[in-house]
C-alpha cells in the first residue's frame, strides 16, 4: 500500500505521478532553506515532470545522504512506490525516519502512516500515533485528521471522542476536507439522536450551529435545539440560551430572559453561567444592580475554579466595596447555603 491516507484510495499511475510532483515541489521549499545550490532542485523537478524518475532518484539520493530532511522524505516516497528505483519498503522507512527525526512534518506524517499500515515495519498503532502527534503539533492538517481518527477508534491511544473531535476541528477549521467529513457525519448522527429526543445530542447540535463547527452558523437552528435540551435540564443548553439572549444572536436582545436561563444553569454549578450572571447583576443590565447576588455568584464560581479567575475576583471585590456590612453578611450566608441543584 502506498503512503495514502487511511480510508482514501489513490488510484492510477497518473494520479500518483501528480502526487509525487506535489511532494517534490513541496520539498523544494524546504530544500531551498538549506545550504545547497538551486541547480539540483530544478533538475529533480524537471526530471519528474518528464516522468524520468530514474534521474530524479539519482539526483535526490545524494542530497538525502548529505542529511537534507526534505530530500530524505522524497527518497522515502520514491522507494515506497518504486519511482525510479526498485520498491523497497524497509529502505523507505529508514529514510523516512531520518527525515522525521529531524522534525520534517511530511516525513512525520508519512512515518505515522507506515507504522499504522505495517508498511516496511511491523504494524504499531502507538508508534503511528506518536508520529502523527508530532506532525499535528506542527500544524499538519492531515496528521491532525488521522490522529483524530485514531482517538475515535482507540488505535494506539485510549478511545476518546472528545480528543478526536478536538483534532478534527483543528483541521476542519483550516479547510482539511477529510476532517470536515467527520463533522458532517457527526452532525447527521447528532441530528438523528436529537430528533429522537436525546437532550445531550440536542445540546451538542445546538452548539455546532451556534459556533459554526463543522457546519454553517445558524442561530435559529441553535436555539431550536438548545430549547428542548434546556427544558430537560441540560445546563450547557441553558447557559447558551442565556448567551443568545444576552447578545441578541438572531433574536431581539432580552436581558430578563438571559438572566432567567443563566440562573437555571448557574444553580446546577455551571461556572460560565455563574460568571456571566455575576457580571449582569453587577452592571444591572436587567434592571437595578444587585451586589449581593454579584458576590454570591462570583464567589461560588471562584470556589469551583471557574474561567477568568481575575474577572471573578474583580467582581467579588467590587461588590464588597458597594455593600453594607449587613449585605455582605447576607451574601456570605447565601454562598454558605448554596448547593448545586440537579437538572432543572
Amino acid at each position: 500500500m502506498t503512503l495514502a491516507v487511511k480510508g482514501i484510495l489513490l488510484k492510477g499511475a497518473s494520479f500518483m505521478r501528480h502526487l509525487f510532483i506535489l511532494l517534490v515541489l513541496t520539498c523544494s521549499m524546504f530544500l531551498y532553506s538549506h545550504p545547497v545550490q538551486a541547480g539540483p532542485i530544478e533538475e529533480i523537478e524537471a526530471a519528474v515532470l518528464k516522468n524520468d524518475f530514474v534521474s530524479a532518484y539519482k539526483l535526490t539520493k545524494p542530497l538525502a545522504e548529505q542529511g537534507n530532511a526534505a530530500a530524505q522524505n522524497t527518497l522515502c516516497s520514491m522507494l515506497s512506490n518504486g519511482w525510479g528505483v526498485e520498491k523497497n519498503q524497509n529502505e523507505a522507512v529508514k529514510w523516512c525516519r531520518k527525515a522525521a527525526e529531524q522534525g520534517h512534518i511530511l516525513a512525520q506524517t508519512n512515518l505515522g502512516s507506515m507504522c499504522a499500515h505495517g508498511q516496511g515495519v511491523p504494524q504499531d498503532f502507538e508508534e503511528a500515533a506518536k508520529w502523527y502527534r508530532k506532525a499535528a503539533d506542527q500544524g499538519s492538517l492531515m496528521a491532525q485528521t488521522l490522529l483524530g481518527s485514531m482517538y475515535a477508534e482507540g488505535q494506539g491511544v485510549p478511545k476518546n471522542i472528545s480528543e478526536a473531535t478536538k483534532w478534527w476541528r483543528k483541521a476542519a477549521e483550516l479547510g482539511e476536507s477529510a476532517a470536515q467529513v467527520h463533522f458532517h457525519d457527526e452532525e447527521q448522527a447528532l441530528l438523528v439522536a436529537a430528533e429522537q429526543g436525546n437532550p445531550h445530542a440536542q445540546s451538542k447540535l445546538g452548539l455546532m450551529y451556534l459556533k459554526g463547527q463543522g457546519t454553517h452558523k445558524d442561530f435559529g437552528k441553535a436555539m431550536k435545539w438548545f430549547r428542548p435540551a434546556a427544558d430537560k435540564g441540560i445546563a450547557d443548553a441553558q447557559c447558551n440560551i442565556g448567551i443568545i439572549y444576552l447578545n441578541g444572536l438572531g433574536i431581539e436582545r432580552n436581558y430578563v430572559e438571559a438572566i432567567k436561563w443563566l440562573n437555571k444553569a448557574a444553580e446546577q454549578g455551571h461556572v460560565l453561567a455563574q460568571y456571566l450572571l455575576a457580571a449582569q447583576y453587577f452592571t444591572g443590565t436587567a434592571g437595578q444592580a444587585n451586589y449581593v447576588l454579584t458576590y454570591k455568584w462570583s464567589d461560588i464560581a471562584c470556589s469551583l475554579n471557574g474561567a477568568n479567575p481575575r474577572g471573578l475576583a474583580w467582581l467579588r471585590h467590587s461588590a464588597i466595596q458597594k455593600m453594607t456590612p449587613e449585605q455582605l453578611a447576607q451574601a456570605k450566608q447565601m454562598v454558605q447555603e448554596w448547593k448545586p441543584k440537579a437538572e432543572q
